[in-house]
């Protein structure tokens, strides 16, 4: 039974999760998503299950609801309303009513008389999802499904970039001439150029250009024979190998510099980048538990599906059996009910009850004989709206913040993930600008967690504008001169470039 929500202003002792505005994160789900294209295109074949996602229109105030993160998301897939008046460009994965004005605009399509793109209904990364996700507005007990919004239940689309072979409907017709000239002009590779391109466009964007420059790689080598890195036996046309080998051919003595790690990282895409991240954290001597935590927590279902059905198909393993392999007791368990996909969906309106209950359980779980299992269950399962209500009844019943007591009763590897997993549902924002600090603050700056960080968030400048502003009421810094002041060369260049 749903019951009446807090005042709008968000739980007592927990920041509104939109002290910004609306907006992908991560971390910010199988459905179909629909078709990232104007009239006139043909979409390439999905591979999902669920249904279309409805419109949503005259929906209610944004002022009438408390706080509701999608998931763990970068951004949410794009619906189609009707489109910006002619020669508007609205960039895909963010919102028209962010507050924040959009990133650079898209490279224009041809001009060939099609429409423009529609606006996107997607929300940010980490942030509310606006006015339609199923949380009543104050005194009722749960709006008539129907009257707007998607239904109870509905499943939370897949994050922009975690539908495999989806990509911008048009030909990277500027963007390609220069990324080729920069890798394969007559003065070596143009890093310059690399990171003024790259770093701007979005995933549908970057799988376009990674497809284009596979097509431009292997006509010139049945017409020129130029390259040794666009070789059939040593490019792979189905996955679009030929960019990341050219990059990596610039690799002094076999080694990558950050610069070029981090290029690479972007050309991945956010699926591909999620997976290398997470199959580098489980190869080798021990297990970065850290890098495990900054891909999985939180996600939600469709993007976990995501990740391990694309983390199965290139590596050849199941995620589930790599994880058991590498964890251990109650922390494997943990990470079993993380990637299960099996959160309640975003649309599932807040039920305070259940939230009150779930709080004595979770205490009860962590006294006396703990139940750590018991303890994970109950919480890893609950979408973000669910988890703010029971870390506000948590606190109201017992005195205690949630993520005070996990730190108190948990340890290690199970204390991080669990706090974490509170701290990115409480306050997204927050919960990210503090990651970006954990990654340069004390002696030496941990490169490539930064680097994973700022390219994960960078897919949705919404929600790096977010970040950005709440760096600066955190640490009494802009987070550029606080990146500047940690890395030198093109590797700061190219950060910067992400986070601008």
């Amino acid at each position: 039974m749903s019951h009446q929500y807090p005042p709008p202003g968000g739980y007592p002792g927990y920041p509104p999760s939109q002290s910004h505005p609306p907006q992908p994160g991560y971390n910010q789900q199988p459905y179909v998503q629909q078709p990232y294209t104007q009239p006139g295109y043909q979409q390439p074949g999905q591979h999902s299950q669920y249904p279309p996602q409805p419109q949503y229109t005259q929906v209610p105030p944004q002022a009438q609801y408390p706080p509701v993160h999608p998931q763990g998301q970068y951004a949410p897939a794009p619906q189609y309303a009707p489109g910006p008046p002619q020669g508007q460009y609205v960039q895909p994965g963010y919102s028209q009513h962010q507050g924040y004005a959009p990133p650079a605009q898209y490279e224009a399509p041809p001009a060939q008389g099609q429409g423009q793109y529609p606006p996107s209904q997607q929300q940010p990364y980490g942030a509310p999802p606006g006015h339609y996700y199923g949380v009543p507005p104050p005194g009722q007990h749960g709006a008539p499904q129907g009257q707007w919004g998607v239904p109870p239940g509905a499943p939370t689309p897949p994050t922009l970039g975690y539908i495999q072979g989806q990509m911008a409907p048009y030909e990277m017709t500027v963007k390609l001439p220069i990324i080729y000239k920069a890798l394969r002009g007559s003065i070596g590779i143009d890093e310059k150029a690399l990171i003024g391109t790259l770093s701007k466009l979005d995933p549908l964007q970057i799988a376009k250009l990674r497809a284009d420059y596979d097509t431009e790689c292997k006509q010139r080598l049945e017409t020129e024979k130029l390259s040794k890195t666009c070789d059939s036996k040593t490019g792979d046309p189905q996955t679009h190998d030929y960019l990341i080998l050219d990059i990596k051919a610039h690799a002094v003595f076999g080694k990558l510099s950050k610069s070029l790690e981090t290029l690479i990282a972007i050309v991945q895409g956010p699926l591909t980048h999620d997976v290398e991240v997470l199959d580098n954290a489980l190869v080798g001597i021990g297990t970065k538990e850290s890098a495990l935590d900054d891909v999985l927590v939180g996600r939600s279902n469709a993007d976990m599906n995501a990740i391990k059905a694309h983390y199965q198909g290139t590596k050849k393993k199941s995620l589930e059996s790599n994880l058991r392999s590498d964890l251990s007791a109650a922390t494997e368990e943990m990470f079993m009910i993380i990637i299960s996909a099996r959160r309640n969906e975003d649309s599932i309106p807040v039920d305070l009850h259940q939230a009150r209950e779930d709080a004595k359980a979770l205490r009860h779980a962590m006294t006396g004989i703990k139940n750590q299992v018991q303890f994970c269950n109950i919480l890893l399962l609950k979408n973000d709206a669910q988890v703010r209500a029971i870390a506000y009844e948590f606190q109201n019943q017992f005195s205690q913040k949630l993520v005070d007591a996990i730190k108190k009763q948990f340890s290690g590897h199970m204390e991080a993930t669990l706090m974490l997993f509170v701290n990115r549902a409480v306050d997204r924002v927050e919960s990210d600008a503090v990651q970006l600090e954990e990654t340069m603050k004390g002696l030496g700056t941990r490169d490539t967690m930064l680097m994973n960080r700022v390219v994960r968030m960078h897919w949705n400048r919404q929600h790096m504008h977010a970040v950005k502003d709440r760096f600066i009421k955190l640490y009494g810094k802009t987070l550029r001169k606080r990146i500047e002041s940690e890395t030198s060369g093109d590797f700061e260049k190219i950060l910067v470039a992400c986070i601008e």
